[in-house]
């Protein structure tokens, strides 16, 4: 049970993993992650440019975060307890994340307002 955090990052990481793949493949915007359920995708500026500028951030946020999951996953699975580890790693999240929040508000402005 103590590797549920590490589980649920790894599914996140990959849930965003996959939402890249969706953008690049389908030419569709990931909304789940990118934007607010209230923004109406059909009054996107141009999706294409969205996708090019947005996607690649999913993919940043989407390793980063997957890498913490498996980090996490194999201090616990060998019984690392380093607080040094955890807090490192959990730094680096929360900086990604900090960082994926603001560029993708500045591309909701632009392609959405």
């Amino acid at each position: 049970m103590d590797s549920i955090w590490g589980l649920i990052a790894l599914a996140c990481g990959l849930y965003c993993m996959a939402g890249y793949w969706k953008m690049i493949k389908k030419g569709e915007i990931f909304q789940s992650v990118l934007l607010p359920k209230e923004v109406n995708l059909k009054k996107c500026k141009d999706t294409k440019a969205y996708i090019k500028e947005a996607a690649p951030k999913v993919m940043i946020l989407g390793i980063v975060v997957t890498l913490w999951g498996i980090c996490d996953l194999t201090c616990t699975s060998l019984g690392v307890d380093n607080m040094a580890i955890f807090w490192g790693t959990f730094v680096i999240v929360m900086v990604v994340l900090v960082w994926f929040g603001i560029t993708t508000g500045k591309l909701r402005k632009k392609y959405f307002s």
